[in-house]
């Protein structure tokens, strides 16, 4: 009896796929700072983040509960610790996920709702340039925009994090000279007003926010499946506008701005990521 083959894709794509990706190094540079994301209370976050996000799930009884539910709680641990060294509760405030070495990081998902955003944006009216003229911009093409990124575009980053490196970037100097500096484990906070009308009249509320400063870079790699749906030039195009509107909370004001790299490489230089996205739920047959 011959031995049973065993055909799996823990390491890639093994079928025809295997040569249907184009694959892109990103590198996002601030050029102004970015706002956190995520509530720093995981009470909050469970409660409107992981609970919605599970009902729907389940209501749809989609096979993939489980393993996204133990996503959403793997997202729970990310979140900062409430209290500081000395026991003390630090102020509730949106902040960033933490990675194992306490640097601040966002989700890949953050960077996908964001070019899809920009899509939206882009395909509205005739965008045209200096002469009066329709761009022709080529995001105009994709028809079920969101449905077309989320199916052929893929953000690739260790444990699904994006790093918010800010070695080379300027932090602000504390208020109190006695107070220790800014750096990645010790964030600015950032205070603002947010105004809303509401059907009982105007509302004011106070917000406030851990920020990381311009010059901050967030690096990552993007697949993207050569369906013909998503190109590389609706990606540029993506990013361009990403550019001017930002990244994060605040985006109305320009926080969040970027500058962008975007390089083609090989599938050898996302080996290790592609290896470590399929390896949750990876496929296997038996022959």
């Amino acid at each position: 009896m011959s031995e049973p083959r065993i055909i799996t894709n823990a390491n890639g794509p093994v079928s025809a796929l295997a040569g249907a990706y184009a694959y892109y190094r990103v590198a996002l540079t601030l050029t102004a700072p970015m706002l956190g994301t995520v509530s720093a209370d995981p009470e909050v976050y469970r409660q409107y983040v992981l609970g919605p996000a599970l009902a729907k799930l389940q209501s749809a009884q989609d096979w993939r509960v489980q393993a996204d539910a133990d996503e959403l709680e793997d997202e729970l641990k990310t979140l900062p610790p409430l209290l500081d060294e000395e026991g003390e509760q630090v102020r509730v405030r949106s902040t960033f996920h933490r990675n194992a070495d306490n640097e601040p990081c966002i989700y890949g998902y953050l960077v996908m709702a964001n070019l899809q955003e920009a899509c939206q944006v882009l395909r509205m009216g005739d965008t045209k340039g200096p002469d009066g003229k329709p761009l022709g911009l080529e995001s105009k093409k994709l028809t079920t925009y969101q449905k077309s990124i989320r199916t052929n575009l893929f953000v690739l980053a260790p444990q699904r994090l994006i790093t918010l490196n800010a070695a080379g970037a300027e932090w602000p100097i504390p208020a109190d000279p006695a107070a220790p500096p800014y750096d990645a484990k010790n964030l600015p906070i950032m205070v603002r007003p947010l105004r809303a009308n509401t059907p009982q009249g105007p509302r004011v509320a106070i917000a406030a926010s851990d920020f990381v400063p311009a010059g901050t870079t967030l690096n990552f790699h993007i697949s993207l499946l050569n369906t013909g749906k998503v190109t590389e030039a609706m990606l540029i195009e993506w990013l361009d506008y990403g550019a001017q509107h930002g990244l994060g909370q605040w985006r109305a004001a320009q926080w969040g701005t970027y500058y962008f790299e975007l390089e083609p490489v090989d599938r050898a230089a996302v080996a290790d990521l592609i290896r470590a996205r399929v390896s949750r739920i990876p496929f296997t047959m038996r022959l």
